[in-house]
C-alpha cells in the first residue's frame, strides 16, 4: 500500500503517513544530518533522498528508512529547496540560498554534474516539475527587486523564457492531470495577500483562477496530485492574528473544493516536501 512522505521542518525528519486514510504510520526517515528537510523524492533505486536545506546537502536514506550517506554537497550548494530526478537518473536541486539563480545538478553517484539551470530571473528558485513537453519549470520566491516568478528551461538546460513572469510568494509547483500548472503561494504573516494555490495555463503561463483557498491553508510549500487527481499541500500554520502551529497536510479535490485536513500529528511541524510511494 503506498504512504504519504511528509519533510517535518522543525524536527528534522521525514514522517509516513497512510496516502488512503491519512493515519500517521511511523517517523520514517531522521538523522543527526538532517536539519531542516525541504524537498523529498524517491530515486529509481527505491531510496529517499531529501534536502537538508541548514547543512547545505541531499542526504539519502535507505527504503527502510534508516540513513545511507550524504548525497550530494558542496560546488555551491547552500539551501536546497526542491529536487527532482531527471529521466536519465540525473539530480536537480533548486539552490535557494546559494550559488544565484541556479538550478544544480549531480549525477545519478552524487558526485557534481554542473550548473544545469540558470537565468536572472530565477531569484531563490524553490519548486521544480517536469512539463510534458519534456522542459523544466522553476517556481522562484523572489529576492529584493526580482520579484517570484516561474522560468522554464529547455531539456538541456538552456533558459527558454520567463513562463509566469511576476507572481507573488512562488512556492510549490506540480502540473494537474489537464495539463495546468498549478502554483502554491507562500504568503506569511502581515501579507496583504491570501494564501491560496493559483492556476495557471499548462501551455501558454496564462492566469487561469485561484483555485484552492480554503481550510486554513498558509505558507504553502509544496503541493502535489495522486493517481485519483487529488490535490494535497504542505499548509505550515494558520493565521488568525498571529502564527499559532497547525501543521498540517490539506487535501482538495480535482475541483479545489476542500476535502479536509488529510494528514497531521506525528510531531509534524511546518511541513514541507510531499511525495508519494
Amino acid at each position: 500500500m503506498a504512504s504519504l512522505y511528509v519533510g517535518s521542518f522543525f524536527t528534522n525528519s521525514v514522517l509516513k503517513f497512510d496516502a488512503t486514510t491519512g493515519a500517521f504510520q511511523s517517523v520514517f526517515a531522521t538523522s543527526n544530518q538532517l536539519q531542516g528537510p525541504n524537498g523529498i523524492a524517491f530515486g529509481s533505486d527505491g531510496k529517499l533522498y531529501v534536502a537538508s536545506r541548514l547543512t547545505n546537502n541531499v542526504l539519502r536514506f535507505n527504503a527502510d528508512g534508516s540513513f545511507d550517506q550524504i548525497f550530494a554537497t558542496g560546488n555551491g550548494l547552500m539551501g536546497p529547496a526542491g529536487i527532482l530526478f531527471d529521466a536519465n537518473g540525473k539530480l536537480l536541486v533548486a539552490n535557494w540560498q546559494g550559488t544565484p539563480n541556479t538550478v544544480l545538478r549531480f549525477n545519478a553517484g552524487g558526485s557534481f554534474d554542473k550548473a544545469f539551470a540558470t537565468d536572472a530571473s530565477l531569484a531563490k528558485p524553490w519548486g521544480l516539475v517536469f512539463g510534458a513537453d519534456g522542459r523544466l519549470y522553476v517556481s522562484a520566491k523572489g529576492s529584493g527587486s526580482v520579484s517570484g516568478s516561474v522560468a522554464r528551461f529547455n531539456a538541456d538546460g538552456s533558459f527558454d523564457k520567463s513562463f509566469i513572469p511576476s507572481v507573488s510568494y512562488s512556492a510549490g509547483i506540480t502540473f494537474g492531470p489537464s495539463g495546468d500548472l498549478f502554483l502554491g503561494s507562500d504568503v506569511g504573516a502581515g501579507s496583504s495577500e491570501a494564501s491560496n494555490i493559483r492556476r495557471y495555463n499548462g501551455t501558454t503561463g496564462a492566469y487561469k483562477q485561484s483555485f484552492a483557498a480554503s481550510g486554513g491553508l498558509y505558507l504553502v510549500q509544496f503541493i502535489l496530485f495522486d493517481s485519483s487527481n487529488n490535490l494535497y499541500a504542505s499548509s505550515a500554520y494558520s493565521y488568525g492574528g498571529s502564527d499559532s502551529p497547525r501543521s498540517t497536510v490539506l487535501k482538495y479535490d480535482s475541483n479545489g473544493s476542500y476535502i479536509g485536513i488529510f494528514a497531521s500529528g506525528g510531531g509534524l511541524d511546518f511541513p514541507t516536501g510531499l511525495a508519494i510511494h
